[in-house]
């Protein structure tokens, strides 16, 4: 009936599937080596690691118009390319950057992100019969402060600091 998963609501999405009320807000951050920074300037003449079919994808390619662009059919690999130097940073959601760069131990940081407006949403399969009564369950948790509870707990020592605390480049 429904995944739960980072699945960022978009347009293009919404012509074959359903999603359930927003319940997280996310942007596309920065992930970069530690011994090899790159900033809101030098992301346009590095190469950049992006997950195929990804907002993150779209993002690098249409609206920064970088040219030297990696995909990756997964994070893992991007990831794994990013530490190899095979590329200069990685480009997907600010929480997950965040979280890549807690597993990093200080080698790969989180130098920048871009404000998208993007929001996550459970996806639904289009006109699925309990649609509607799951997004009054979602919206019930986010209205009695459930879901803020849960990411207090759950998400910030996953990430280690708040995506607010992130710098916003400007595309």
């Amino acid at each position: 009936d429904l995944a739960i998963s980072e699945i960022s609501i978009t347009d293009e999405r919404k012509k074959v599937v359903d999603f359930s009320v927003p319940y997280f807000a996310s942007d596309i951050g920065i992930l970069t080596r530690a011994d090899k920074p790159v900033d809101e300037k030098t992301i346009k003449d590095v190469t950049v690691g992006v997950q195929q079919a990804t907002t993150g994808a779209s993002f690098a390619t249409d609206t920064l118009k970088l040219t030297k662009v990696q995909v990756y059919p997964d994070q893992g690999d991007m990831f794994t390319a990013l530490r190899a130097g095979q590329i200069d940073a990685a480009i997907t959601d600010t929480s997950i950057v965040l979280a890549e760069e807690v597993r990093g131990e200080g080698k790969i940081k989180v130098p920048g992100q871009y404000k998208t407006g993007e929001s996550y949403g459970a996806l639904y399969p289009k006109g699925g019969a309990n649609n509607a009564t799951l997004d009054k369950i979602i919206q019930s948790i986010i209205d009695d402060g459930t879901m803020k509870k849960l990411g207090q707990k759950w998400l910030a020592s996953v990430w280690g600091k708040d995506p607010a605390d992130v710098p916003v480049w400007n595309p």
